[in-house]
């Protein structure tokens, strides 16, 4: 069961005109994933801090009777963080009955990780969300089937209708990070931070993140490969949630091809595993 949380409706059912504060429990609340009968969008943090906190902020709002739901006040819950706590945007703070409504406590839990956009509504919501580079695209297929969902992740409906955070990973996602098959050390920020080395895969449209694909892209480029788009690869340490139109696995499946070429047989051309790692004498091939 993948759970998440958003601002709903006041206590009568309205979207105006309700008290202050949440009179039920249920204004602002968690519940059981569904699918929205205008689809969602799936928008998924780069960073796992990032989401981390965009999902904590959305317990601690569900968790805060003192936010209710009203959109002709939404702006109250993040205002208040904003000019009353210091710049401390966690809901769990909020000590007065304040309101919200479920694209303006998005802002608020987007404002606790880090991340500050101007006003938005669900009609433009994953526009401004995508402008700030932070999120990647991650609608397929998790807006549909909740197991390939990630905690942090922000749903939004692709016309104006509502806007969730989702706060429980689906029971894919773990399949989906590839298989560990060592480590290695990458200096980020002048600290050494050690990294699994996981085989590089889009699986189920699941994209891949972190300090190993960053490395993959840096050999790939170092060595003269480019992506699908013609253009030098990008080093964000992402693979995209696309197998056609990922620049990266474009890359690694060119330089799997070259490598057969030359006698060097390593594996099938869509994903980086232990054989391409140990192309590059980080480990020991797999016999």
């Amino acid at each position: 069961m993948v759970m998440i949380g958003s601002a709903r409706i006041d206590e009568n059912g309205h979207a105006t005109w309700g008290k202050a504060g949440d009179q039920t429990g249920k204004e602002v609340s968690t519940q059981e994933w569904y699918l929205h009968s205008k689809g969602w969008y799936v928008i998924r943090a780069k960073s796992s801090k990032v989401a981390e906190d965009i999902a904590t902020a959305m317990e601690h709002a569900c968790a805060n009777n003192n936010i209710g739901y009203d959109q002709k006040e939404r702006f109250t819950a993040y205002d208040w963080c904003k000019y009353n706590n210091g710049g401390n945007y966690d809901p769990a703070s909020i000590t007065t009955k304040v309101e919200t409504d479920c694209s303006a406590l998005v802002r608020l839990c987007l404002a606790y990780a880090g991340i500050f956009v101007g006003d938005f509504y669900t009609a433009n919501e994953y526009d401004v969300i995508m402008e700030t580079g932070k999120f990647i695209n991650a609608t397929n297929p998790a807006s549909r089937n909740p197991d390939y969902l990630r905690r942090g992740d922000i749903l939004v409906t692709k016309v104006k209708g509502h806007t969730v955070v989702v706060l429980t990973n689906g029971k894919n996602v773990a399949k989906a990070k590839g298989e560990h098959v060592d480590n290695f050390v990458l200096v980020e920020d002048n600290m050494a931070v050690t990294y699994k080395l996981r085989t590089i895969e889009i699986v189920n449209g699941v994209a891949m993140e972190g300090g190993d694909v960053l490395l993959v892209q840096e050999i790939l480029k170092a060595r003269g490969y480019k992506g699908r788009d013609g253009k030098q690869l990008k080093l964000d340490g992402h693979t995209g949630n696309d197998y056609e139109t990922s620049n990266t696995m474009y890359a690694i499946a060119c330089y799997i091809e070259d490598r057969l070429k030359n006698g060097v047989d390593l594996g099938g051309k869509d994903g980086w595993g232990p054989k391409c790692w140990a192309d590059q004498n980080f480990i020991v091939a797999e016999a």
